[in-house]
C-alpha cells in the first residue's frame, strides 16, 4: 500500500504495528497567518498555508485508542480471498489518490476532484 500512495495527493501519518493513518491532501488558495518566531521578544513571521490535511483512512488490528479496527475479509478459497484483497486495495488505493481541491464558493466546506 506505501508503495502506490502518491505523495503530492496523500501521506502517511502513522506507520505502526498498531496503528496505521493515511492523511489526505487537500489543496486551496494561499491563506496568510503569522508565527512568533523568537524566544523572548516577539518578532513575527508572515508565512502561508497553501493546504490542509484530513484523515481519509485508518486501521488497527486491534482497539487501540479511536483507530478503526480493520474488517477481516473471508473467501472461499485461496484464490477467492486473493481477488477479494486486491479489489479493496485497488479501490482504496483509487480513492486515497484522487486529486482533490478546495471549493471556491464555500470556502472549505466541500471539495471538488481537480482533472
Amino acid at each position: 500500500m506505501k508503495a502506490n500512495i502518491n505523495g503530492k495527493y496523500a501521506t502517511i501519518t502513522s506507520d505502526y504495528d498498531f496503528c496505521f493513518t493515511v492523511k489526505k491532501v487537500i489543496y486551496h488558495t494561499p491563506e496568510k497567518y503569522t508565527v512568533n518566531i523568537s524566544k523572548r521578544k516577539p518578532k513575527y513571521e508572515t508565512r502561508y498555508r497553501r493546504n490542509r490535511e484530513i484523515v481519509i483512512f485508518e486501521s488497527a488490528p486491534k482497539p487501540y485508542n479511536n483507530y478503526t479496527v480493520q474488517k477481516s475479509i473471508s473467501g472461499e478459497n485461496h484464490k477467492d480471498l486473493e481477488m477479494k484483497v486486491d479489489k479493496y486495495l485497488k479501490d482504496l488505493i483509487e480513492e486515497i489518490n484522487k486529486p482533490l481541491i478546495e471549493c471556491e464558493c464555500c470556502k472549505g466546506m466541500g471539495v471538488i476532484l481537480d482533472k
